[in-house]
């Protein structure tokens, strides 16, 4: 492990045993969450990412399916919480009122890429819980694979030890450990977010148009599609 990283395959060995591990800990942490997998698919936890934007879309409009009761669109201000509460007139958690209409705020990127797509094929709802899990799962591929071509092409001097030491740094540091076994709209948000920008950042440093190094066209159009969903 005293070797140069740049000059042999171990750092390639130990980022690939490192990033095993920690897959392995997800893993375990999605089954100590206690949810039966494959009941998830029967009966998905569903909220505004993965039912109702998947509706929205569907029915060919942005804006929710779901209308606002009629008293909150009479009152002078709807969006004063105290004189709603005052008032007993509901208004759905964290939703966008805007012209008489709900809007949902949160991780379109994951409804287009996954949460709409699994519904026209399947016609069923798929789970958060598990949408959070795999993008997780791809995040955390992904910053192994960033970080591997980050060290290779900054610092190949560095011993194979101190730069598997920055991988597991890294990885337990990343905050996707809190975020995996929620599932929730914020939650997917954040892991959907987390895996595209790192499957970006990936193509981005290893497309050569940062360092030297031939430049690749097809992997700067990836990492700007990628680095455009995580956006989203």
């Amino acid at each position: 492990m005293k070797g140069s990283c740049g000059q042999s395959k171990t750092f390639k060995l130990s980022a690939a045993a490192v990033t095993l591990v920690f897959v392995s800990v997800a893993v375990c942490l999605l089954a100590v969450r206690g949810d039966m997998i494959f009941s998830l698919f029967d009966h998905p936890d569903t909220n505004q990412m993965n039912k109702e934007l998947v509706d929205a879309f569907e029915a060919g409009q942005v804006s929710l399916l779901e209308t606002p009761p009629q008293e909150l669109l009479e009152l002078e201000n709807p969006y004063d919480y105290l004189t709603r509460q005052s008032k007993g007139i509901s208004y759905l958690w964290d939703h966008v009122l805007f012209e008489g209409k709900y809007y949902s705020y949160y991780g379109i990127g994951s409804v287009l890429t996954l949460f709409l797509p699994y519904h026209m094929i399947t016609g069923k709802y798929f789970s958060s819980l598990l949408a959070s899990f795999i993008y997780s799962i791809i995040g955390i591929v992904f910053l192994t694979l960033t970080y591997f071509v980050f060290i290779k092409r900054f610092f190949p001097k560095i011993s194979n030890g101190i730069a598997t030491a920055g991988l597991v740094i890294v990885q337990a540091s990343s905050f996707i450990w809190y975020l995996m076994i929620r599932g929730d709209i914020y939650e997917l948000a954040q892991t959907s977010g987390f895996a595209f920008l790192m499957s970006g950042a990936f193509f981005l440093l290893s497309s050569g148009v940062i360092g030297k190094g031939k430049v690749s066209r097809v992997k700067i159009c990836i990492s700007t599609v990628l680095l455009s969903i995580a956006v989203l």
